[in-house]
């Protein structure tokens, strides 16, 4: 038995490692598929998870890590703090761009799929899987 959860997030991102026009910073409207494996406790319910707080939990995560976010590679130069000339004369040093994540490598449909995997194994201790639609034609499953 398994339960399937659907989400979207739109993020910007570029491809650091990767020379081609994917190194411009673009944005996608992604859509997520998270599917739990498990069976029905002996009331029915599925691995005795209320169904409405695991959908709560797995939206939260992808709304607040993700979700018009500008993704880059820790190791970019556009992840870096930018010292401005308002900022250095008023004395508070380095700003951060607003909504950047610098995530442990390229931001690529692929390790985010791997990434949104490995939070929800820690999250629910079940076999999972997920896949990322990451444009009409193009999609990536992780298990």
């Amino acid at each position: 038995m398994f339960i399937k959860l659907t989400h979207n997030m739109e993020i910007a991102h570029r491809l650091f490692l990767m020379p081609g026009k994917c190194q411009q910073i673009h944005g996608h409207s992604m859509t997520i598929d998270l599917t739990l494996h498990g069976n029905p406790d002996e009331n029915g319910v599925f691995e005795g998870l209320d169904f409405g707080d695991v959908k709560k939990v797995f939206r939260r995560y992808i709304d607040e890590n993700y979700d018009h976010k500008l993704l880059l590679n820790v190791n970019d130069p556009w992840a870096q703090p930018i010292e401005t000339v308002a900022a250095y004369e008023a004395g508070t040093g380095a700003i951060w761009l607003p909504g950047l994540v610098a995530v442990p490598g390229d931001p690529t449909t692929e390790n985010l799929a791997k990434w949104i995997l490995e939070w929800a194994q820690r999250t629910w201790d079940l076999r999972t899987t997920v896949y990322i639609q990451e444009t009409k034609t193009n999609g990536v499953g992780a298990y």
